[in-house]
C-alpha cells in the first residue's frame, strides 16, 4: 500500500498515512480553502486501506484548529474508520488536545460519542505546531 503524506501548511495539517510503518496522524491547524483537495485523498486512501488493513489502526488526531468546513471532512474520515472496525476490528482514536483547549477538547468528545469505535481523549501540556 502507498504511503501518503501531506507536508503541512499555515492552512492546512500534516498528514500521514502509512500502513507499513503503522502511523495515521493529522496534526496541526486545518483551515483550508479548499478541504476537498485536502482531504479527499485522504478518504480514498482509506478506501484502500479498508482493503488490506493492518491487525490493527490507530489513528492519532492532534488538532490545534478546525474550521467547520474541515470538522465536516474529519467527520468522513470517521465514518470510513468506523466502517473499518464494523468489518475488520481493532481500530482505536487517540484524540489529542492542548490543555485548556475546550473548543478541540469538545470537537473531539463530539467525534468519538457519535461513532462506534474505541477512542482516547488525551490533554497535552502542548502540541507541537508544525
Amino acid at each position: 500500500m502507498n504511503r501518503f503524506y501531506l507536508q503541512p501548511k499555515s492552512n492546512s495539517p500534516e498528514i500521514m498515512l502509512d500502513a507499513e510503518a503503522g502511523i495515521f496522524e493529522i496534526k496541526g491547524r486545518s483551515l483550508p480553502e479548499n478541504t476537498d483537495y485536502v482531504y479527499t485523498p485522504v478518504l480514498d486512501w482509506l478506501d484502500q486501506y479498508k482493503k488490506r488493513p493492518n491487525e490493527s489502526t490507530t489513528f492519532v488526531f492532534k488538532m490545534l484548529y478546525l474550521n467547520t468546513s474541515s470538522k465536516k471532512m474529519l467527520h468522513e474520515i470517521f465514518v470510513k474508520l468506523e466502517q473499518l472496525h464494523a468489518i475488520h476490528g481493532h481500530v482505536e482514536i487517540h484524540w489529542y488536545y492542548e490543555e485548556n483547549d475546550l473548543d478541540i477538547m469538545e470537537n473531539g468528545e463530539e467525534f468519538c460519542s457519535l461513532l462506534n469505535i474505541p477512542y482516547k481523549l488525551i490533554e497535552l501540556h502542548e502540541i507541537e505546531d508544525v
